[in-house]
């Protein structure tokens, strides 16, 4: 008979292996589109006032609210991956972490730059300039220490391995799919927030919150199947670069910045020398 854990694990193999499919990411691709040309026509029916009132109380008169808009549709399709890497990889998981930090400070880029005052005045919009500069440009730092930790992963070498390797994965499959179902009632929380005109909580900074009691969480599962030093201490390293990275995300301009290139560049030399030095703490 097979057990409810296993049943689990298989059903979240099959929303992986959907997800994942070329046929769904035509489909989130076609989407981002819709949603992308669909909300500039509706800033300009806005601006000519065409729209109901109801409806023209929630849509901006601002076109570059729109490339929010859809980067915001964009790293929602982000979080999901994430949340099914969550039982691949560890490593994996934290790398799709730091992307979509990457992809939230492309955003801010944007946001920044359609604050502008038209036409431009250099004196009042120096700020948002800077801010322009220094998110794109951290983005980048961040990006080249994702393929730097990427070329450290894909090398051959020893993983951790666990007493029972496969019940391991299937208890990170069923955080997972708790994970996400916290993801979507968070998502419709959220997005009733926002069209009955109320203020939230940003909603990828609740969800790094989550995500990093999710992580210690894990952790504390890897212990049932292995105590050893470089478990506990590479899991728990993991943990705590996830904690960075919320810092980043509430963090002032350049400090948020800062922040993230420096938990980047943490889990770097935490993946690197793991991988150099196994064999010497493996049996510690």
């Amino acid at each position: 008979m097979r057990s409810p854990i296993k049943s689990i694990a298989d059903f979240h193999d099959r929303l992986f292996h959907f997800w994942e499919s070329s046929k769904n990411n035509r489909i989130v691709g076609s989407s981002l589109v819709i949603i992308y040309i669909g909300y500039i026509i509706l800033i300009q029916l806005n601006i000519m006032e065409l729209l109901p009132l109801w409806l023209s109380d929630m849509v901006s008169t601002n076109f570059f609210d729109a490339i929010n808009v859809v980067f915001v549709a964009l790293l929602a399709y982000e979080v999901i991956l994430l949340i099914f890497t969550l039982a691949e990889s560890i490593t994996r998981s934290l790398v799709k972490q730091f992307e979509l930090l990457t992809l939230i400070l492309l955003r801010d880029a944007f946001k920044a730059f359609g604050a502008f005052h038209q036409p431009l005045d250099w004196q009042q919009d120096l700020n948002e300039i800077l801010y322009m500069i220094t998110d794109s440009f951290g983005a980048l730092a961040i990006f080249l220490l994702i393929v730097l930790i990427n070329r450290i992963v894909a090398k051959p070498s020893k993983s951790i391995t666990f007493d029972d390797q496969e019940a391991y994965i299937n208890f990170k499959k069923l955080v997972a799919l708790v994970l996400a179902v916290a993801f979507v009632i968070m998502g419709i929380d959220h997005l009733g927030l926002f069209f009955i005109t109320e203020p939230g909580t940003d909603f990828f900074e609740t969800f790094y919150t989550i995500l990093i009691f999710t992580d210690i969480l894990l952790v504390l599962i890897a212990l049932r199947y292995s105590t050893s030093y470089i478990v506990v201490f590479r899991n728990s390293g993991f943990a705590l670069a996830t904690v960075f990275i919320r810092l980043a995300l509430v963090a002032p301009p350049y400090y948020n910045v800062a922040i993230g290139i420096a938990a980047a560049t943490f889990v770097l030399g935490l993946v690197y020398f793991y991988t150099r030095h196994y064999h010497e703490l493996k049996h510690h």
